[in-house]
């Protein structure tokens, strides 16, 4: 009905990502072989995306572990409610713990500021405070507010299929080609998290039907790419049509493993276009003094949250956000400055910094998407071809590179380092972009190239 002419920027821009890929993949590729052998090959996405997969190994063989000690009290309340607090200081000076005192290489960022915990201080708190009453010392309490997550998009989809379902990013978009295929939800190739008016509609009429106008908000929430390469040609993957069909209305059409992906999409549409997760966060510290001790002050702390309304966590909720949440359930008595507790029994643990964590298929798209490497329709097929080419392994879920892969990484870093630099990848993505948008001449772009 509404006929234009062919975009011919957008052409120009698609044949020289093509020209580009070719002149990259098959010059490196035939080189690699020569000087490598055994079916080596480079490619503009795939080497760089080798290439980090190859670092975060160096980085965890560079790795010196530390040791550190924390501490757990049970406390008891004057009304015998029993509840946890960790240790957080002793002798007034802070207690390291985890990813936020130690940096990448197992330091501490800030040693000035605190103390490591060792396993002689860990038993003297054990010993010294056991039974000694704690006095509270300050009660903070404070808002607390999550707004719900945005629709999917490929790589979003991907990393929350592989986390919650398990499988491979590959197997992902396979079960989601077959539903868009056979019409279940829209387009699964897309960087853009908005939705369309009919979508905003069927999500917020599904909404008022199995929730209620209290889940509802008063307008429609609209979403945004942060992306700067993200091109927005398509919505949001969501189910697709005027009104959305339920899972449950779905179980004779499709698989188990269909279902199981169409239900997570429906799912988080819904929860998209519903009200915030709401409540209160109450953080309590505890101080106790043993004068002329070694450990003459320790103080404890307890968080606890308590959620007033629920929002959009009725119907969704974020692998992520899960083990978060798990923290902070901590259920704290009613209690007052000033009030007294007794530490009845104080756990002591031995603890070691860990080194980076190797990849997963899903933070590896998720790391691909922020550096700007590749484009949603590429993900998948990347993560499979550097495991077909041999040069990366899987070994419990976890992207292990291989002696070949880090040769081909080596020489290519060696001799074309230029061509496995992250940000010349992102770059050409942009100057791409430039010429899908008519800002650029695709002939001086392969001629700069060149």
């Amino acid at each position: 009905q509404n006929t234009r002419a062919i975009d011919m920027n957008q052409v120009s821009a698609q044949e020289t990502r093509r020209v580009l890929d070719r002149i990259i993949g098959y010059d490196l590729s035939g080189l690699a072989r020569q000087v490598i052998g055994g079916g080596a090959t480079g490619g503009r996405v795939q080497s760089p995306t080798l290439r980090k997969i190859v670092e975060r190994e160096r980085e965890r063989i560079r790795f010196k572990s530390t040791a550190y000690w924390s501490a757990t009290a049970e406390l008891t309340s004057n009304d015998s409610l029993n509840f946890d607090a960790k240790l957080i200081g002793i002798n007034h000076k802070r207690v390291a713990s985890g990813k936020n005192d130690f940096n990448e290489n197992g330091e501490l960022k800030r040693p000035e500021e605190v103390v490591v915990l060792t396993e002689e201080n860990a038993a003297k708190v054990q010993e010294q405070f056991t039974n000694e009453p704690l006095t509270t010392t300050s009660i903070e309490t404070s808002p607390y507010r999550r707004q719900p997550k945005p629709p999917f998009t490929t790589s979003t989809f991907q990393q929350e299929v592989i986390n919650k379902l398990g499988g491979s990013s590959g197997a992902a978009m396979a079960i989601a080609q077959g539903l868009y295929q056979n019409g279940f939800i829209t387009y699964h190739r897309t960087d853009s998290p908005g939705l369309s008016d009919q979508a905003l509609n069927a999500a917020r009429q599904e909404v008022k039907e199995l929730c209620g106008t209290d889940y509802l908000p008063d307008k429609p929430r609209k979403y945004v790419t942060k992306s700067e390469s993200a091109q927005e040609a398509h919505e949001a993957i969501r189910p697709a049509g005027e009104t959305f069909r339920a899972p449950k209305e779905l179980r004779s059409e499709l698989n188990k493993d269909q279902l199981a992906v169409y239900e997570l999409i429906w799912k988080r549409t819904l929860a998209s276009q519903m009200t915030d997760e709401i409540g209160e966060t109450k953080r309590v510290t505890f101080e106790g003094e043993t004068p002329e001790l070694d450990i003459y002050h320790a103080a404890f702390s307890s968080t606890g949250r308590t959620i007033t309304h629920s929002g959009f966590k009725k119907i969704y909720q974020d692998e992520s956000e899960e083990l978060a949440d798990q923290e902070d359930e901590t259920i704290l008595p009613d209690i007052e400055e000033g009030e007294k507790v007794t530490a009845k029994y104080i756990d002591i643990n031995s603890h070691e910094t860990k080194p980076p964590a190797r990849f997963t298929e899903a933070s590896l798209v998720k790391w691909m998407e922020e550096a700007g490497i590749g484009r949603p329709s590429t993900y998948a097929n990347i993560v499979t071809t550097i495991q077909d080419r041999e040069y990366v392994r899987k070994e419990k879920n976890r992207l292990l590179p291989e002696d070949k892969g880090r040769i081909v990484t080596i020489f290519l870093l060696n001799f074309f380092k230029r061509y496995v630099e992250f940000d010349f990848t992102a770059s050409l993505e942009n100057q791409l972009d430039a010429v899908s948008a008519g800002k650029g001449n695709y002939k001086e772009l392969l001629g700069r190239f060149w």
